[in-house]
């Protein structure tokens, strides 16, 4: 039976190209191809055009930030819920560690509609890495609106077997664990130089990504070509332009920007190694994106149910010193990374196809018409 669904999210793909965007907008796909009827608030961060015409959008201004004394998501409640009245959807979908969370979760409480929230990193549910500064006001009112996720009878969806865990020794809630999902891409199209190594770091410039790392590992072979070092995204934070401007005399190294999606999947056909350097995360799209086109990753933290421990296809460092050494590691035994780019095209085109991620939401959205 054909439901109304209202995706609530900060960002939208079309103007905002981070992971949660990227996963939002698969599974808004999934569902208008299952016969739903799909409707997506957003905040207009960047008057940049919305493609698509199959999905009703609405479109929130964006007020005044204050960075200064934090973030005032919240003081968009009452339009949120407006246009959910107006709507009156059957399901409601929200992925992102805002208030804009709990006050979906709040509204389908209330009205007792189903909600779908998705947790998006590790840092949702594990106290000891939340980066909340306290000394702003306005987070501790964003995290109050935030936690009413767990308060109402949302259904929560996780990542990995800490998420699931963590939610049930602090909140008593059952989480439902659907990893993300990545399109397979053309074999054909991958093409690796056999001579040297080239390296990519992939994401948005801001303190939780640890950008600083990677230009200091890049650092550490700035007079070796055998290295070439790529880093794409955007500047969350602004401080990163002048930390980058003072390598722009690396001839090994190169930042490209800001890139559409399919130009960073042209980087990752011809790379050999993509490298994260994140404090926490929950599942990146960039392991998937790397791995679908024969990338290895090597990661200083993030390693969600030891993927990269129990597989034959990365690395997890924990420094910039492993890291250097593991990389000189990797260009010594060259002909290895073959084979581990293959196990990891393999591993990912089993485990996170469209047909085998959202064969588990479509059993999910079954079980929720069964209440």
């Amino acid at each position: 039976m054909s439901k109304k669904v209202l995706i609530v999210h900060l960002g939208h793909w079309d103007q905002l190209q981070g992971g949660a965007e990227q996963q939002l907008e698969y599974l808004t796909k999934y569902l208008i191809s299952i016969g739903n009827e799909v409707h997506r608030i957003f905040l207009n961060v960047n008057n940049k055009p919305i493609k698509s015409s199959e999905v009703s959008h609405y479109s929130i201004t964006l007020k005044q930030k204050l960075s200064i004394i934090g973030k005032n998501w919240f003081i968009y409640k009452e339009e949120i819920y407006g246009i959910a009245k107006q709507i009156d959807p059957d399901l409601l979908i929200t992925r992102s560690y805002t208030s804009w969370a709990g006050i979906v979760a709040k509204f389908a409480g209330q009205r007792k509609k189903k909600h779908l929230h998705f947790i998006a990193s590790d840092i949702e549910l594990n106290f000891s890495l939340k980066t909340i500064n306290w000394s702003k006001p306005l987070n501790l009112i964003e995290h109050y609106y935030y936690k009413k996720v767990y308060h109402f009878n949302s259904k929560i969806i996780v990542q990995n077997e800490f998420q699931k865990e963590a939610l049930s020794r602090w909140y008593s809630k059952n989480g439902h664990k659907i990893t993300q999902a990545c399109p397979i891409s053309d074999e054909r199209l991958i093409e690796k130089d056999t001579d040297g190594l080239k390296i990519v770091w992939i994401g948005n410039f801001k303190a939780i990504k640890r950008p600083d790392l990677f230009i200091t590992i890049a650092d550490y072979f700035s007079n070796n070509c055998n290295y070439k070092f790529t880093m794409v995204g955007g500047f969350v934070e602004k401080r990163y332009e002048n930390l980058l401007k003072s390598h722009i005399n690396n001839l090994n190294f190169e930042y490209t920007g800001e890139l559409s999606n399919d130009h960073v999947n042209s980087i990752l056909n011809k790379s050999h190694i993509l490298i994260n350097t994140s404090f926490v995360e929950g599942f990146s799209n960039t392991f998937l994106q790397a791995w679908m086109r024969k990338n290895i990753v090597i990661s200083l933290n993030s390693n969600p149910d030891d993927i990269l421990t129990n597989n034959d296809f990365g690395f997890l460092t924990g420094t910039v010193e492993n890291t250097v050494r593991t990389l000189k590691y990797v260009f010594k035994n060259r002909s290895s990374i073959t084979q581990l780019g293959n196990n990891a095209r393999n591993y990912t085109i089993q485990n996170h196809s469209f047909e085998k991620v959202y064969s588990k939401i479509y059993e999910l959205l079954n079980e929720e018409n069964n209440h």
